[in-house]
């Protein structure tokens, strides 16, 4: 099991995080992918990571992802 998050954050907490799977996508490049979201971070993945309470994918977008479930 995988965890990733970032550190050093400044950015308002948008999604209180569960245990579930939601689809994350980037509102900069449009990636979409399914993710696994626990109250530790996200896990099984590579590409997208946690800070705070907001999901971001590496692609270099400030904006934080939009999660559907």
């Amino acid at each position: 099991m995988r965890i990733k998050t970032r550190k050093n954050s400044n950015r308002k907490h948008a999604f209180a995080p569960s245990d579930k799977e939601v689809i994350a996508l980037c509102p900069s490049c449009k990636a979409l992918q399914p993710i696994t979201v626990t109250s530790e971070g996200v896990v099984q993945t590579r590409r997208f990571v946690r800070e705070g309470n907001n999901i971001y994918h590496d692609c270099g977008s400030h904006q934080p992802c939009r999660l559907f479930a």
